[in-house]
């Protein structure tokens, strides 16, 4: 029953939440967009080329709408202020195409 409760088609209290918001972020050939695509079932989002902006997908599992966002690549400096302005705000994108906020960040 654990798998069907992480998978979203049972839960004990009887409540389904509408929707399922993930945003995927990670480095360079990190298999962002296969993750991505994988799990909307799908090949939604183009692969074999680098991600130069946040893209969102969608797709119904069980029932439940589940919107992916694909983010560029980016690496974790030592230091968090090494972040390129750009990497930020793309980042910061994603998260906001999945308002009011991602339920699970995947990296």
């Amino acid at each position: 029953r654990l798998e069907q409760n992480i998978l979203g088609n049972w839960d004990p209290r009887g409540r389904h939440p509408p929707e399922r918001r993930l945003l995927i972020l990670g480095g360079p050939q990190s298999g962002k967009t296969s993750t991505a695509n994988s799990i909307l079932g799908d090949e939604v989002f183009d692969i074999g080329t680098e991600t130069t902006h946040s893209n969102v997908g969608q797709t119904e599992i069980y029932g439940r709408r589940v919107t992916v966002v694909d983010t560029p690549p980016w690496a974790i400096p030592s230091d968090p202020e090494d972040i390129p302005e750009r990497i930020r705000q793309e980042s910061q994108r994603g998260a906001a195409l999945l308002r009011p906020g991602p339920h699970t960040l995947l990296a």
